[in-house]
């Protein structure tokens, strides 16, 4: 049997588009896609389950039943539970995250390469380290995720890039989800 994994859905239940109604993407999962140990978390696309297949071909079928059921477009970037442990290990921001919502973790289809940090309108409270596949964010205490310009700019500077957030709240309650998965296994 598979590993449990994770999948982060980009773009969806946002503001009153792109719904995608977790009780309804919980039965497309079991019974269209095969999916076992399927659990959603908050309404914001975060998806763990163990795959029938290879994750990464799971991702995609997922994302193409996604848009013919629902008539949502949403890429999708998965993690397995080693992948989500790295993330939480590695964790550079940790000494000056003073609340995770306010901390993110943008997670990225492939290795970020080439950032040019200068270039990023990064406010004087803001911080962010790329390690590979993920860009964690601080968003300091001052304006918050919302005011700030960052994923707009991280989205230009990486055009051809998928990328999702998720709050460090968020990650680690999915890291749970799938500890708990895998015990399960």
């Amino acid at each position: 049997m598979n590993q449990p994994t994770a999948y982060f859905l980009r773009g969806i239940n946002v503001g009153v588009n792109n719904r995608v109604p977790m009780v309804e993407l919980r039965v497309l999962l079991t019974q269209q896609l095969g999916a076992h140990q399927v659990t959603t978390y908050l309404q914001s696309g975060n998806v763990v389950c163990v795959p029938p297949g290879d994750p990464a071909e799971f991702a995609g079928d997922l994302a193409a039943a996604i848009e013919s059921e629902f008539g949502v477009r949403s890429p999708i970037i998965h993690r397995t539970l080693e992948d989500l442990s790295a993330v939480l290990a590695a964790d550079p921001l940790r000494q000056i995250a003073t609340d995770d919502k306010l901390y993110q973790v943008h997670f990225c289809d492939r290795p970020v390469l080439e950032l040019d940090l200068a270039a990023l309108p990064i406010h004087q409270d803001e911080r962010i380290v790329v390690n590979g596949s993920e860009i964690y964010v601080w968003y300091g205490s001052d304006k918050g995720i919302h005011a700030s310009k960052m994923p707009v700019a991280l989205g230009r500077q990486l055009p051809d890039m998928t990328i999702t957030a998720r709050n460090m709240r968020t990650v680690r309650k999915v890291a749970d989800l799938l500890d708990a998965a895998a015990s399960q296994a």
